[in-house]
């Protein structure tokens, strides 16, 4: 699958990798021509598996994810600019409808993020001490959001 905006960039780099496939057989032509053809198809293979992995792994970024885990692990205070920046993270996410878990949150910070609002913004249910819980409490919002989805 081809991302419409990347189109352009697609086929520029097809074209691209069309080139170097042609150079490289016509260079190697006048030595041997069983070598030219053999060399370009390996090339032509390599090129195009290196190409297919580029748009998988642009697919799989554009997967929009129903839960995000932030680690807070070994954190032991935030500052309120800090606090400010985590605050427009969460709402931005929480806009796109993906629910914001904060794990390995230490007690002092848990009491900054209840100072800030922070805690009471994105429920007291989202904080966890380890992570264990957070991933549980990921599994189950995650399969409680497929069941209303069927």
């Amino acid at each position: 699958m081809i991302l419409p905006g990347k189109y352009n960039a697609y086929i520029s780099g097809v074209l691209k990798d069309s080139l170097i496939i042609v150079l490289l057989f016509i260079s190697l032509y006048f030595i041997d021509v069983g070598a030219a053809a053999f060399v370009s198809v390996i090339t032509a293979a390599i090129l195009l598996i290196r190409r297919m992995m580029y748009i998988e792994v642009i697919r799989e970024m554009l997967v929009i994810p129903e839960v995000i885990i932030i680690r807070l692990k070994a954190i032991t205070s935030i500052n309120e600019y800090e606090l400010r920046i985590l605050n427009k993270v969460i709402l931005r996410l929480q806009r796109n409808k993906i629910t914001v878990i904060l794990s390995d949150v230490e007690t002092n910070v848990q009491e900054q993020l209840a100072v800030s609002g922070i805690e009471k913004f994105i429920g007291k249910e989202n904080i966890f001490l380890v992570i264990s819980d957070a991933l549980l409490s990921t599994e189950r919002l995650i399969s409680m959001g497929r069941k209303k989805r069927y």
